[in-house]
């Protein structure tokens, strides 16, 4: 996979030890001017929501996270779904919408997402994933009235199916960016 997105993997490992691998993937599209314009101040004053954002990677977490404030959302985070389980039961505000990665150890985003919604039944999902299972359908992983965005992906790309997920009618349909 890494090579796929022309990237890299470090690995750091001694015998007898445990092993440690990074993988390290370049950025897929550099957002130039054409892209900036699309996000303009009309959709800036519509981003008043608040988003809990929930992925067991550090860096996916940080990024989707900043760039979200950037764009005037209020942001939560949380580094797996029991953690966005407490801070769902203890936050006081509305939470608008749930940004989490379908794959993760002990609750995966499907499973934190029904969680979530049965606590906070206006709760709008976007899914983010770069591996759903070869030959399974992605309807089987997410909730019917959820949105699902592949990874690797923009800011723009970001900002528009979160949009789409907190515009979405729960009308039963699942919502997938189609890879061009």
């Amino acid at each position: 996979m890494p090579t796929k997105y022309n990237g890299h993997i470090l690995a750091d490992c001694e015998l007898d030890k445990r092993a440690a691998f990074k993988i390290r993937l370049t950025q897929a599209h550099i957002a130039g001017d054409e892209d900036r314009d699309e996000w303009n101040q009309e959709n800036a004053a519509d981003a008043k929501q608040t988003v809990l954002v929930v992925d067991d990677d550090n860096e996916v977490r940080g990024l989707v996270a900043k760039g979200l404030r950037m764009r005037g959302y209020t942001i939560l985070t949380a580094a797996n779904g029991l953690q966005a389980l407490q801070l769902t039961e203890c936050h006081p505000g509305r939470i608008d919408a749930l940004v989490t990665d379908v794959n993760m150890p002990y609750l995966g985003g499907p499973e934190v997402a029904n969680r979530l919604t049965a606590i906070r039944p206006q709760l709008k999902v976007l899914y983010m994933s770069g591996c759903v299972p070869e030959g399974r359908d992605v309807t089987e992983l997410v909730a019917l009235g959820s949105v699902l965005l592949r990874k690797p992906f923009t800011l723009n790309e970001l900002c528009r199916k979160l949009q789409e997920a907190l515009d979405h009618k729960d009308d039963g349909e699942v919502l997938v960016q189609r890879q061009g």
